[in-house]
């Protein structure tokens, strides 16, 4: 018996929560290099200005942003903290680069990261006034050590401290980033000079989250028989569940839809890991994990979960097929349906229990619930 379960797709959904929810990002690459930032030194140590194009999900233009994160990276042997400072600018001039000061300005109480290692650092700005543009913005970042404070990173240790290049992954940027010519936070100050490199800054922008429904398909090729199949289908997060539906088995339609609906605030005792989880008698069960809730988009996205091969054979369903189900098939030998008869001891659907269904037994003798 093989199952296909295609895809889990996000939909977008009306109901506004209060989590963050991503609708720009850029996955750090899995490269050895950094955009490092060159800080100056005098009574204000402050690095140069790195800035990358956004262009977030578009449905979201205009709402609150509520979060920031950008992976950082610290190539000193040591620990060290400092202040990233975000600015914005429109995209609004004759050419390639950041325009008209956009505003507001962001200056974060101070972040520490080990040394010789990488790290996320997210900042709620909920209630900040800042608005998702509708069109393609800028976004910078500098960083600075809080006017030489004795706990904060050195001049020369800002030098080693900057932004992972990243790749973007919802929604979209250019292949280039903006590093400017002065080291300066460059607050209010419209069409900063500077240059251009090749890449994209690890950063990520998010909303007020909002609900989600995932919507399951499932194939199946067991034919239309005397003795149908019914298995389950459950999909949970801990001890939340979201979805427990049985899964009628030759159906003549191709395939069966389960929609499964996860909060933007997960429930008490839930995390942003859902298992999916098929099966029942005489079918082992397989559980498949997946990261949610996933930002819906305009157009619906996909998590491709893979095909699901489920395991024929456990005919008393306990959970692993072993001797009882080697006796339940004989016990049944020779039995035909319809009629009253052991469903489950035919394994393979032919109308009959006979030696084909004991060596599917035996083919998977040993096999237990995954």
């Amino acid at each position: 018996m093989r199952l296909l379960l295609a895809s889990l797709c996000t939909l977008p959904s009306l109901a506004l929560a209060q989590s963050p929810y991503v609708v720009y990002r850029a996955e750090p690459m899995a490269l050895n290099c950094h955009y490092p930032s060159g800080a100056t030194a005098g009574a204000a140590p402050i690095t140069k200005t790195l800035a990358d194009d956004v262009t977030a999900l578009a449905p979201y233009a205009g709402q609150p942003v509520t979060a920031i994160s950008t992976v950082f990276y610290n190539y000193n042997a040591g620990g060290v903290a400092f202040r990233p400072r975000y600015r914005f600018w429109h995209n609004n001039i004759s050419g390639y680069g950041p325009g008209t000061y956009l505003g507001p300005a962001f200056t974060t109480d101070g972040v520490v990261i080990a040394g010789n290692s990488t790290a996320e650092i997210f900042f709620d700005i909920t209630g900040s006034g800042f608005n998702l543009p509708s069109t393609r913005f800028w976004m910078g970042v500098t960083l600075d050590n809080n006017f030489n404070n004795s706990k904060m990173a050195t001049p020369s240790e800002l030098n080693w401290v900057g932004i992972m290049p990243g790749q973007t992954i919802r929604g979209s940027s250019d292949t280039n980033f903006f590093r400017s010519t002065a080291a300066t936070d460059l607050v209010n100050q419209n069409n900063p000079g500077g240059a251009f490199e090749v890449g994209n800054l690890s950063v990520s922008l998010g909303i007020a989250g909002q609900d989600f429904q995932g919507k399951v398909f499932l194939e199946d090729v067991v034919p239309t028989a005397a003795n149908p199949r019914t298995i389950q289908i459950t999909a949970s997060s801990g001890p939340v569940t979201y979805l427990t539906q049985d899964l009628p088995l030759g159906n003549p339609a191709t395939s069966d839809a389960y929609w499964i609906t996860v909060p933007a605030t997960p429930p008490s005792g839930a995390t942003s890991a859902v298992s999916v989880r098929i099966g029942g008698r005489p079918f082992l069960h397989k559980t498949l994990n997946t990261q949610t809730p996933v930002p819906p988009s305009a157009t619906p996205e996909s998590i491709d979960l893979g095909d699901v091969n489920l395991i024929n054979g456990d005919v008393d369903g306990s959970g692993e097929i072993d001797a009882a189900d080697i006796d339940e098939v004989i016990a049944a030998f020779g039995q035909v349906f319809p009629g009253d008869s052991d469903p489950y001891a035919d394994l393979d659907l032919s109308a009959e229990v006979d030696a084909a269904d004991i060596d599917i037994v035996i083919a998977n003798f040993g096999a237990v619930d995954e």
